[in-house]
């Protein structure tokens, strides 16, 4: 009998990396982009959100369901191969591992090192930005090949970080708003009611990609502990 790879990721990694890398730094930059499009439209900004977030609600159940049925080691290849052969997999797997990862690992680790040079002072976008990034991405890279149990409680403790000021923000944003009437006067000014269709389409199509990357985490489906346990 065939000997799988060591189930050694549980819900709460699983959770974290899928809401780490979803909730990442393209949601915050891409804002920017889609309040642009909207001309600073905000009902129509957070009807683009939702969406792009309900696309996403329907792709991740499509995967969801082929990582139960496939639970392999390489994700979106073998799901490539199921559905379309393995020549069309040859080349989905070409792309993923030339090409989409090793960009997307590259924009995150100097965009994490763009805001680590803003906090503390530092020139952005020049070299010292290139050299923090490349320490980035060598740290996360030996930590996930040598110590990838440390590499899972590491994305869960990041995540637990990263969402504890958003989640303030929000709750304490939107009662302030509410009390102030900044927040009922930000959707009622008439200087924001854009309803350009040509900015909703361009907007979801910005936003789509601030969520990518989620796709990522079907690539160690096989290693989840908790796959059975949620399907049986």
């Amino acid at each position: 009998m065939e000997k799988g790879m060591e189930k050694k990721w549980g819900l709460p990694t699983a959770l974290s990396m899928v809401i780490g890398i979803v909730i990442g730094s393209g949601i915050f930059f891409k804002a920017v982009k889609v309040l642009s499009l909207t001309k600073g439209n905000m009902s129509q900004a957070l009807l683009i959100i939702g969406i792009v977030g309900m696309i996403c609600v329907v792709c991740s159940n499509v995967f969801a369901n082929m990582g139960r049925h496939y639970s392999k080691c390489n994700g979106l290849v073998d799901y490539a191969e199921v559905a379309c052969g393995e020549k069309y997999a040859y080349f989905v797997g070409f792309f993923t591992s030339t090409i989409y990862n090793p960009v997307i690992a590259a924009t995150l680790s100097y965009i994490g090192a763009s805001y680590f040079c803003m906090m503390l002072g530092i020139e952005q976008y020049g070299q010292a930005n290139t050299g923090i990034a490349i320490l980035f991405m060598t740290i996360i890279v030996v930590m996930n090949m040598l110590a990838p149990k440390l590499a899972g409680k590491f994305q869960v403790g990041t995540t637990v970080i990263k969402l504890t000021p958003i989640v303030l923000m929000a709750v304490i944003g939107t009662i302030v708003g509410l009390v102030n009437g900044n927040g009922i006067t930000i959707f009622t000014s008439p200087t924001v009611q854009s309803t350009d269709a040509n900015g909703l389409f361009a907007g979801i199509c910005a936003f789509a990609f601030a969520y990518e990357g989620w796709i990522s985490a079907t690539t160690i489906n096989e290693e989840y502990k908790i796959l059975k346990e949620i399907y049986l």
